[in-house]
Parts: C-alpha cells; structure tokens; sequence
C-alpha cells in the first residue's frame, strides 16, 4: 500500500472538504473517512531463554494488550501508543529495561518498529584498562548513551585515563552483547599535597591516609621518583587489609583548590564532634553532611585548608548511602579486608560463598586476607550478595622490556618467551598516544613493557605498555628459579654472564662475578639489562634488588639543591655522601646543580639519606671494553676476546685507525646491534703508550706483588695509589694498573687505582669497648659514625659482650668503617614519658622518640585508651629507622 507524506495527506483532506462544500458528493459522503490502519512490531531481547516479558500496551481507542515475546501487532488505529516494560524474574535475577515507559507513534499504512532491550541492573567497581568504548573489570562497556561525571562534575569519557577506579551503572543483558552504561563515575580516593613519602616501600602519605604504588600503578605527567614533599596529587586507589591503600591512578596537579579524601569513619565523638580517618582527624564542627555519620560509615570529606596538627577542618561531608535490591549484579574489584569460612568483604561489601560459587585462576583454600580478586554476585537486598564466580588475582612474577619477535592471534613473544592477554590486561600507549591501543594493535618491533605471571600456556599479561625507545637490549625483572656459576634463570628465560657483565649488589657497588653468584639465592629479586651476543641472551648489567632487611632506597632524579657534595638534595629527598660512596659514569665532582643521578642508598638516624652509590646519567654506548688488541682486521679487532666490529662512523680519540695494532691498549664504546653482533663507536688510545690492566684481584703474593687475572702485577713505595692506599689490595677488588712490562712479562705498575671499596664483613662478640666509637671484634678494630645503620639496637647498645654483625669496608688505617651494625639478639628499649604527639594509639612520640603499636602489643588494663600528654611506660625493639616498636604499654 502506498505511504503518504503528511504534506499530502492535508491536501487531500482539504480537497474533500473542499468538495463537500460544493454539495457534491453521495451521502456517504457525509461521512468522515476511517484512517487507514497501522501495525506495530516490538522485538524483546536481553532475556534467557523461556524467559517470559511482560509489556503492556496501551494506546487510542481504549486498546490494551501484554505481550511477553517479539510480536507485531496489526490494524491499530493511527495514534501515540505507550509501552510498559514490566520487571521480570529468572534466577533469582531481576530484569528491567533502561526506561520502564516509552510512547511512539502508529501511522496509517505504516509498520513501526519498537526494540526493548532488558537486562539485569550491574553495579561495577574496578579499574579503567583499556579504552573503545570503556573497559573495566574485564568487561567493555557501550557508552553510547552513557552520563559521566568526574570528582561530581558532568564530564565525558575523555576525562578517564586506565587505572583510574571507576563505578559503572549498567544493564547486562542475558547474551554476549556489551552491557549499556547508563552512568561512569569517577571520584579520587584523595587530592592534596604530600605530607611523607617512603622510598623503600613505594609509599606516600596525603591527608592522613597511606598510599602504596607498584608495578600495575599508571602514573599520568609524574613519577614516583619526582614525588616530594611539595607535590600536590590526586590519587586513585583501592584499600588494602592493614588500612593503607594501593594507588592504581596517580596524576600531578599544579593547584589544590580543595582537599578532598574518602575513607571509613573510626573513633566518632559527637561531643568533640570529631572522628578519625586513618590516621588523620577530622572536625566536623562547621561541616555540612549529607547523610548520618557512624563508625564504619563510609564517607568523602571536602576542605578549603591543609591540616593543621593533623586536624582537617571539613566543609562538606557526604556518606555512602548506596544500596541494592535483591536480584541486581556485583561486579567488583578489589583487595579481601576480612575473611571467615563463609564469607569475605571487599569494599563496603560483605559477599558469601555457597556450593555454586565458581572459583577461577586459584581454589577457595588459596584465598587469604590480602588478596586480590574479581567477583560477579547477586544481591540479596541488605547490601550482602551471594558470590557466584570469583577470581583470584596473580601477582606479578616477571616485569620485561623489549621489542617484540613474533605475533600470532592470541599471543606475542619477547626474549623467546609467549605471552598472553585476557580482557583483563591493562594498555597504555606512551608512543603513539593510541588511546585505544589494545592487542590487536601490537605488532612486530615495537618496544613494550609487560609485567606477567606464569600460567599452563605461558605468561599471561596484567598490563602492557608501549614505548619510544631505540634500544636492542632487553629489561627483565624477576625472581631467580636457577642459576649456575655463569647463568641466571627467569621464568624459562637463561641469561649468560661474560666479562662483558657488570655485577652490582643490592647497595647498587660493582662486585665480582664470583662474589654476585656467591651471594645469590634461588627466589632472589634481580634485575638485569640482556642483549643477544652472537646468538646467546647476554647480561650487559646485573644486580640485586634489595631485600626488606637490606632497607636500600633506589631512584632516580634531578639535585635540586646543592650546598657541597656530601649535602644537596634530589627531588626534594635530603642526601648525604661518605667516603664510601661509589661513582658510576662520573665522578664525586661531577655533583652539581641540575645533574641526572640515580641514587641507591639507605637512611641514617637522621633521616637522611646516605649514597652509597651514585650513577649518572650518560650517553655513552651500550659497552664499555678495555684492553689490550687480541687480533686485528680491516673490518674487525679482537679485546677481552670480544669480536668489535670497526666501520668509517667510528670515532678515534688519542690516535687514528692505523694506530691499531695487536697489542695496544684500547677502551671501546660498543654498541650492541640488533644482530647481535658489537659495533665500536669510540676508540680511545692509551695516551701514554703504557702497559695497562683492568680487573679483579685474584691472588696476592707477599708484600708488593699480586695477579689479575694471569697478569703479575709488583709495586714499590714509588707506585701512585689512587682512591686507595697499598694496604687495602685483596682479592676481589677491581683496580686499574698501569706500568710497564719487565723481561719476566711482570707488569710494573707506576700507579693502582682502586675501582671499587674493599667490603668486610665480621661477627662475634664485641670487646676493647669504651664510650665512643671505636670496638674490636676478635682481632678486628672496628670503628661506627652517623653513617652507620643499627638493626634490632643502637650505639646505645654496644657493650663488652654483646654478640653484633658488622658490615663495612676496609679503611687506610686497616679498621672496617661499619656501615651496618646487627645485633644478634634484639635489644629490649625501655622509655617512660609524657606522650608529645599523637596520631593514634598506633603511632606517636615521647619526646623525640617515634613509637608505634600492632596487634601484637600488650596494653596494661585501659592502656589502649590513653592520648595526648599521657604518661606511659614502653617496651619495644628499635627497627633500622630508629623507630620503636612497642610489645608493652603501661599507662603511669
């Protein structure tokens, strides 16, 4: 039938009223004319199979109908129709549509077509991972239709960046279509400035509350490293079990209009109108609250100033009131707070088990407090929900950098390893910009960081990144499964050593081969810098990850004061050296304003801390080899018995290209190629044509004479020494020689300079101890200064008798400069005082001295309950920073 325009549809009407007019006409037609009829066709998805709908339409002419499957409707009068979609059950599971009631239009010769989408209402909580349209937890969201607000403002998808949390409202339908989010939110845990940063442990402190950052933390125009005390943040994050929390989102902001943090109510006092977040406090005496403030509540403060004594002022508080009905879906992430045999609370949420519950990537034994986990529950009304599939999050076993080799359609490889993804892996893209770089954007060559863990088909990635960098060497970080006199295994992937290895410990100083592997353990931390060298995975660079009881701080920065090399500060951090530091890549001069450096370390009683090892940034090549020229060629030479590739880009210093010559003492830059093969940049001669040889002490022999490696070396009272003086030679030290050859091939040496500290460690009981600073140990003298550290003690402590481990290095005078004092048995600290400040009963002072308590702690009758200027007895252990650890209170 044909289908009129409405133009010309009121043509016709005038035309017949035109010929009425007239008297034309029988006298049917008196006799308006009847519309021609409609139809109307609804199509129902969403639903489970043999699951009924309940729609009821209604429209003129007193029609009414329910319908419960896809139907059409014929012969309708023309005219508006509403369509009410009824809420329906299946399993426990309600099933609604975005909109319960919606009006169309039926016309006349005309079939209009309807769709009602129903779906289960999903509330999600979890992290952005990826983008196109939004994916969280696993699962992409169509945000067509989508609302987003940002810290409460309206905003658009554009303002999310992965790793920010996020809750998502949404409908999951009953297919595999993607759920419709009708609304994101986005809310930061905190916002305001830095009041302490933890090196060691990755940590920060903003309004009171601990924030924690590791591999899978997404950092938007900041680095942890950059972060000081002047660093104003806005940090997104979820609550770990011991109250402190994991950033996964943590951007830099250049103002602070507002504070603002979320957290759980603790210690409310309506009279002093008053209560705790963490460990800050907060007065809500001039606030206005939205909702009931109770223990256990969760809230969102906001205040137009900083703390002050640890007291935050609040504007305006808002409590999370949210709730379910029973029937709607859970899809949460996040950190397990409290576990019993039947249940676990993550978030706000308290979720039970049952027979039907599915555990996926681990079993219900291995679920602990601490771990990580995706679940799907169905609520039960009360804001408690029945889980019915969770997953138990991995932790990261290796973090690797480089290019990649081979792609397949489910899989990449790097350094001859697989690697996975789920809908779970995070992407970032910091080279393209791509913002919806996903898998099936990787492609061969291009640089990627990945951090994964081991699964059966072998390593499935928790988050990739992809990066501009113009580098054939490979990163990889990881935990030791084996290792030979030579090699070091990580997760299947066998990294040779060579005398083209570095070895560092944790403390970030240059050791031996033979003490690295000495020193190593099977599930040891390293890290390591690789590149393939004719055809075999190499170490270009080696070294331990320091462990809790090393308390090494490692990062990187800019000085950015500057009063004299042993006192300047790097990103804002207070540092110190000593005579014991040790120089990569420059020299203790090359300390100045605005100079890049890698800075390893450990704190002092003071606070400060002390370098013990300093890099700095360089652009040198990839290698460094020195020595003499093994064999020679136009195209290639030989040193160390390392093929080095020569071409017309390389560089002389000190001489020309025909001044090579077997025999001559040379250092190279190399650059390793993507080949695999070693390229020389820059050659420099030896400038005074003397006999040179670097390496490590391997024997010593009487007075004045010791080998590297076969080379003999002697010395007399003429020989220079530099960084070092005679008496301090012993095996394992790296020195530089140069000399001369005699007839016996003995190299004579005119000056030793010493490459690296000689370490001394020695145990047993101190004696020859008077007040001060100088002990033996056995035959050793030992002496301690503000630089050495004390674990389980203090200088205090040290008396004839008490049995300590000492660890240092050999001074001029023979002695060991302790760097490290450990006692034996921890020695018990008694204090009485007046307490002079005051977070919590976990964490305060008397006097100077930090105290704080767990629950391991004995508190005498209400000792629990004291504050501010009460007068307590402690007993405690000192940890490394001088903290005490108290395991008795008693209230004076």
């Amino acid at each position: 039938m044909k289908k009129y325009s409405k133009k010309y549809l009121s043509l016709v009407t005038a035309g017949s009223l035109l010929l009425t007019a007239c008297g034309g006409g029988s006298d049917s037609d008196n006799n308006p004319t009847e519309p021609e009829k409609g139809s109307l066709s609804i199509a129902i998805s969403g639903l489970p199979t043999n699951t009924l709908a309940n729609i009821e339409i209604s429209g003129p002419d007193s029609f009414k109908q329910v319908i419960t499957a896809t139907t059409t409707i014929p012969e309708l009068a023309p005219g508006t129709y509403t369509i009410k979609a009824l809420e329906v059950s299946n399993d426990s599971l309600r099933f609604i549509t975005a909109e319960a009631g919606t009006t169309i239009d039926v016309r006349s010769n005309q079939t209009t077509q309807e769709l009602i989408q129903y779906g289960v209402p999903q509330i999600s909580q979890g992290v952005v991972s990826g983008f196109g349209s939004v994916y969280v937890n696993g699962t992409r969201y169509d945000t067509s239709e989508s609302k987003f607000t940002h810290n409460h403002q309206a905003s658009a998808e554009a303002s999310l960046n992965v790793g920010m949390q996020v809750t998502v409202t949404s409908l999951k339908a009953d297919d595999n279509t993607s759920p419709m989010a009708t609304s994101i939110e986005y809310l930061a845990h905190a916002q305001g400035g830095v009041t302490h940063i933890d090196l060691f442990n990755n940590s920060f402190v903003i309004l009171g509350q601990t924030y924690i950052a590791n591999e899978l933390t997404v950092f938007e125009d900041i680095t942890f490293d950059q972060i000081n005390l002047n660093s104003i943040l806005e940090v997104s994050a979820t609550e770990n079990a011991d109250g402190q929390f994991i950033a996964t989102h943590i951007a830099s902001s250049s103002e602070q209009d507002e504070q603002q943090v979320q957290g759980t109510i603790t210690n409310l006092d309506s009279i002093k109108t008053t209560f705790t977040l963490g460990a800050l406090t907060v007065d809500y005496s001039q606030s206005e609250i939205d909702g009931e403030l109770a223990n256990g509540a969760i809230i969102e403060v906001k205040a137009t100033n900083s703390p002050v004594n640890n007291i935050l002022i609040a504007d305006d508080i808002d409590v999370n009131e949210q709730t379910t009905q029973a029937g709607e879906l859970l899809d949460i992430t996040g950190i397990v707070k409290a576990l019993s045999a039947q249940s676990l609370t993550v978030g706000q949420y308290q979720l039970s088990f049952n027979d039907d519950t599915e555990f996926t990537h681990g079993e219900k034994e291995e679920l602990t407090v601490g771990t990580k986990v995706n679940l799907i529950a169905v609520t039960s009304g009360d804001n408690s929900a029945v889980i019915k599939k969770i997953q138990l999050d991995e932790l990261t076993e290796i973090e690797i950098s480089g290019h990649v080799e081979l792609t397949s359609d489910d899989s990449f490889t790097l350094a001859g390893q697989n690697f996975t993804v789920n809908s779970f892996t995070q992407y970032e893209d910091d080279y393209l910009n791509n913002r919806q770089f996903n898998f099936k954007d990787i492609t061969i060559g291009d640089y990627l960081e990945v951090d994964a863990y081991q699964v059966t088909d072998g390593l499935l990635s928790q988050s990739i990144q992809r990066k501009a960098i113009e580098t054939n060497t490979l990163d990889i970080d990881g935990a030791v499964d084996s290792f030979t006199e030579t090699t070091i295994t990580i997760n299947k992937i066998t990294i040779a050593t060579s005398n083209l290895s570095e070895f560092e410990n944790s403390a970030g100083r240059e050791i031996t081969q033979q003490q690295f592997f000495e020193q190593l353990n099977k599930g040891q931390q390293v890290e390591i810098e690789a590149a393939s060298i004719n055809g075999e995975l190499t170490a270009i660079e080696i070294e331990m990850e320091s462990s809790q009881l090393d308390e090494i701080i490692s990062f990187e920065g800019v000085i950015d004061t500057f009063d004299s090399s042993e006192h300047f500060t790097v990103n804002g951090h207070s540092l110190t050296t000593s005579t014991h530091t040790q120089y990569d890549d420059g020299v203790k001069s090359d300390l100045i304003l605005g100079a890049q450096v890698e800075i390893k370390g450990r704190k002092n009683n003071d606070g400060v801390i002390l370098a013990t090892a300093i890099e700095f940034e360089s652009d040198a090549s990839d290698l460094e080899i020195e020595g003499a020229i093994d064999s020679l060629t136009e195209q290639s030479l030989t040193v160390a018995g390392n093929e080095i590739t020569i071409n017309d880009s390389t560089i002389y210093e000190d001489g020309l290209r025909g001044d090579l010559a077997i025999g001559k003492y040379i250092e190279v830059d190399v650059a390793v190629e993507a080949s695999g093969l070693l390229t020389a940049t820059n050659i420099e001669f030896n400038p005074q044509d003397e006999d040179v040889v670097v390496g490590f002490i391997t024997e010593t022999q009487g007075e004045y004479q010791f080998t590297i490696g076969q080379q003999v070396v002697t010395f007399d009272a003429e020989t220079d020494f530099d960084n070092g003086v005679n008496t301090q030679l012993a095996v394992g030290l790296k020195v530089k020689v140069s000399g001369s050859l005699d007839q016996e091939n003995i190299l004579v040496a005119e000056e030793v300079e010493f490459e690296q500290l000689q370490q001394q460690t020695v145990e047993g009981a101190a004696s020859n101890f008077a007040q001060g600073n100088h002990f033996s140990i056995g035959n050793q003298q030992v002496e301690v200064n503000s630089h050495t550290q004390y674990i389980g003690g203090g200088l205090s402590n040290i008396d004839n008798g008490v049995v300590i481990k000492v660890e240092g290095f050999i001074n001029v005078q023979g002695s060991v400069t302790a760097e490290k004092v450990t006692f034996e048995q921890e020695q018990l600290v008694k204090i009485d005082g007046i307490v002079s400040s005051f977070t919590d009963t976990t964490s305060f002072s008397i006097g100077t001295q930090v105290i704080i308590t767990s629950a391991e702690t004995e508190f005498d009758d209400d000792s629990n309950s004291f504050t501010l200027g009460s007068n307590l007895s402690i007993e405690g252990y000192l940890d490394n920073s001088n903290v005490l650890h108290a395991t008795k209170v008693s209230v004076n």
